[in-house]
């Protein structure tokens, strides 16, 4: 961050209940409070205040503050209170003892226990920063700043709990030029335990910047039209200005701003694509009201939808697709699971619209990192359809499915068992009947396996796919999957291919004995899966169509296939998650061979072997981010390698598979897979005449 020396006298001072000790012992030709703005008259020219950049042109300016020396009201904060000078970093620790009386309190956010007051004097608008949440704070904090101490009337801001579970606090809070209190209090009377106190001062809004890292935590750095100069900011949505000028301004009236930190209020509404429901000028949920503030199922005019659901007050989330990332921390405590009975914990409910009848709904919130319940309630929340607290993956997430499902508006809620709270990933999946309509737009209802949904616009209908019924599409001899080329699968649409000589056709279509093992092609060679595969051989563990690698990024899904191979990484010696295989064909060697499920949706494995599927070279469970895999080789020669895409345990799902490989210098670079951005060569060199050169 930019130095505020230039323009913060500074000076934070502790006033304890208890305890004692005197301010330290200036060294001559030092900076007598190193953490602050260097005082000429008495101190050398080193940094003013070493949490800030030194700046020599001004750490030498004279300020007119407090120091430390006497000039603090000793009974400030009530009786018995002594001065203590902060230390130079910014940092203090202190604790509080349940038997210590306090003399002050938060008439906003508590604070009942015994308190320590720090004294902050700035000289121009700044912003303070303040924390308790760190691993050593014990104590449950709440943080307030007055300009009087012992007057509650001159409270400016207080925080209590960071989230729930965490009781420790954060502050920031806006100072003009004064003297203010920052006052980190015990929560209830008989509060006890340590605490660790970090502040931090930033510039204050209107103040010039030249990156947002010099203003406050959630403050920008931008310019303000007609001028051009970078000061800091509150975000666009929090900033009082209408600021697209639709005559609306910021959260929650402006339909461009989905929350008070967004950095836009740009939006389409009224008619434009993409302008919310709840600022449209429709009454979709036919209740006589109109859009926001008028509807109260609308919480904002970015709101998605105008229906309400009872208790809830934080705004409904709209499904948009089969996997919703979200938190529960911040949210409020509205609705009770009907499965558990001690349930304090915040919630988010979403919005799931179905269109059409589904035979089959799957709700999961399998791979998030906390205790969840999850409820499927009807579109009001009045009524609860199925609720599930564990029967998720792994065992304390949830799942929920449900059969022959109406056309309707639902809603769920993700909830926490008992108090728990926390980031979450929400999975839905609907699957129609085969010959009932179907909507193509919406990615996560689909037919089911070797359906397609396909027909006039408006009237698609679920059918057999070209792959998956027993009609030769293509004229080439050969109905459908598994023995026609072009498909690979029965829910593959096309059956059209090259074969048997043309380019792209696999090599267990190609009429060529590919393996030399005297069998040639599906089915005659045990090691094509379909006419379709990539490669004859054989890998005689797996039982599903092999696949191949193509491309850098591939996604496909585990949901569905079977379970051939225990990944030796686990340290389990038998495993249920079904597998995928794909082939991997070097066709020249690789220095560096990465593999990883990095944007994956559940807990993968992942294992490269050789050809046949063993040996295993290489195995790896979570060096991903968060449960994903990563595996790196080196020094592969040419050849085929089989690639196992695998699960923890039991967990099944969506997968991504990324493949990416450095060529050696010198070395050939004459593979298919350069161009199609699997392979290159490695940095300062480029693919010249079949060789990676300079």
């Amino acid at each position: 961050m930019r130095s505020l020396s230039s323009t913060i006298g500074l000076v934070l001072l502790v006033a304890a209940c208890s305890g004692g000790g005197g301010a330290p012992a200036i060294d001559a030709g030092q900076d007598a409070d190193p953490m602050f703005p260097f005082d000429a008259a008495t101190d050398a020219p080193t940094d003013a205040e070493p949490m800030f950049p030194f700046d020599a042109a001004v750490d030498a300016r004279p300020i007119d503050a407090p120091t430390g020396d006497g000039g603090l009201d000793p009974l400030a904060c009530g009786t018995g209170t002594s001065i203590i000078p902060l230390p130079a970093s910014g940092t203090a620790t202190g604790s509080a003892a349940a038997s210590t009386p306090g003399n002050v309190s938060s008439t906003t956010c508590n604070g009942r226990g015994a308190e320590t007051a720090y004294l902050v004097t700035v000289d121009h608008p700044v912003t303070l920063d303040a924390t308790t949440d760190v691993l050593a704070t014990t104590l449950d904090t709440v943080l307030y700043v007055r300009s009087a101490c012992q007057d509650p009337t001159s409270e400016l801001a207080c925080a209590d709990d960071v989230g729930a579970g965490n009781p420790r606090s954060h502050l920031t809070v806006a100072l003009q030029p004064g003297t203010y209190y920052l006052i980190v209090d015990g929560r209830n009377v008989g509060s006890a335990g340590d605490y660790t106190l970090t502040v931090r001062m930033y510039e204050g809004r209107g103040a010039p910047c030249a990156t947002v890292a010099e203003c406050a935590p959630g403050d920008t750095c931008r310019a303000i039209p007609p001028a051009t100069a970078l000061t800091c900011e509150a975000p666009v949505c929090a900033d009082g200005r209408d600021d697209d000028a639709d005559g609306r301004t910021d959260y929650p009236a402006d339909p461009g701003c989905a929350a008070p930190s967004d950095d836009s209020e740009i939006d389409a509404c009224p008619a434009g694509p993409g302008c919310p429901v709840c600022a449209d000028g429709l009454d979709n949920d036919g209740d006589g009201a109109i859009d926001y503030p008028a509807d109260t199922g609308c919480t904002a005019a970015s709101g998605g939808s105008e229906e309400r659901c009872g208790a809830e007050t934080d705004p409904l989330i709209p499904i948009t697709s089969g996997t919703t990332s979200g938190t529960t921390v911040g949210a409020t405590n509205q609705l009770m699971p009907a499965c558990v009975t001690n349930s304090t914990a915040p919630e988010r409910v979403h919005t799931l619209t179905v269109p059409l009848p589904l035979a089959s709904l799957v709700i999961d919130t399998n791979t998030s990192p906390f205790d969840t319940v999850v409820s499927l309630l009807d579109g009001g929340c009045a009524a609860t359809i199925a609720c599930d607290d564990d029967s998720g993956d792994p065992g304390n997430q949830s799942r929920i499915t449900r059969a022959n499902v109406a056309a309707g508006t639902y809603r769920i809620a993700v909830d926490g068992f008992a108090s728990t709270a926390g980031a979450y990933a929400l999975h839905v999946a609907g699957t129609y009947a085969f010959g009932a309509a179907c909507d193509p737009t919406i990615p996560y209802f689909s037919c089911p396996g070797g359906g397609t949904c396909a027909g006039p616009i408006g009237a698609e209908r679920c059918s057999l796919a070209a792959c998956g019924d027993t009609v030769d599409a293509d004229g080439d001899g050969w109905p459908g999957f598994p023995s026609d080329p072009g498909c690979t699968g029965t829910d593959d649409t096309d059956e059209t291919d090259a074969c048997p000589a043309g380019p792209g056709c696999p090599a267990c279509g190609n009429g060529g004995d590919d393996d030399g093992d005297g069998a040639i092609d599906y089915p005659a060679d045990t090691g094509c899966a379909a006419a379709s595969s990539p490669s004859e051989l054989t890998c005689a563990a797996e039982t599903d169509p092999l696949l191949a690698v193509t491309m850098a990024g591939t996604t496909g899904t585990t949901v569905g296939a079977a379970n051939n191979f225990t990944p030796s990484c686990t340290g389990a010696t038998t495993g249920t998650a079904p597998d995928r295989v794909y082939v991997l064909t070097l066709q020249v060697p690789v220095a560096s061979l990465t593999l990883d499920t990095t944007g994956s949706a559940y807990d993968t494995t992942l294992s490269l072997t050789a050809a046949a599927c063993a040996p295993v070279l290489g195995c790896d469970d979570d060096a991903g981010p968060g449960n994903t895999s990563l595996l790196t080789r080196t020094n592969l020669t040419a050849g085929t390698y089989a690639v196992i895409v695998d699960g923890f345990n039991a967990s099944a799902g969506a997968y991504t598979l990324n493949v990416r490989g450095t060529l050696a210098t010198g070395g050939s670079c004459a593979d298919p897979l350069v161009a199609a951005g699997v392979l290159a060569c490695p940095a300062g060199t480029t693919c010249q005449a079949g060789t990676c050169a300079p």
